[in-house]
C-alpha cells in the first residue's frame, strides 16, 4: 500500500510538471505571436 502510495505520488508529479511545461509553452507561442506582431 505505500508503495503504492509514493508511486502514485511521482505519478502526479509527473502529471502536474507536464501540465505546468504545457502551460508555460503555451504562453511562450502567444508571448512570440505578441513580440512578432509589435516589430
Amino acid at each position: 500500500m505505500l508503495s503504492y502510495r509514493i508511486s502514485h505520488t511521482d505519478a502526479s508529479i509527473l502529471w502536474n510538471a507536464r501540465v505546468l511545461l504545457q502551460y508555460i509553452y503555451k504562453k511562450n507561442i502567444i508571448v512570440k505571436h505578441i513580440y512578432k506582431s509589435f516589430k
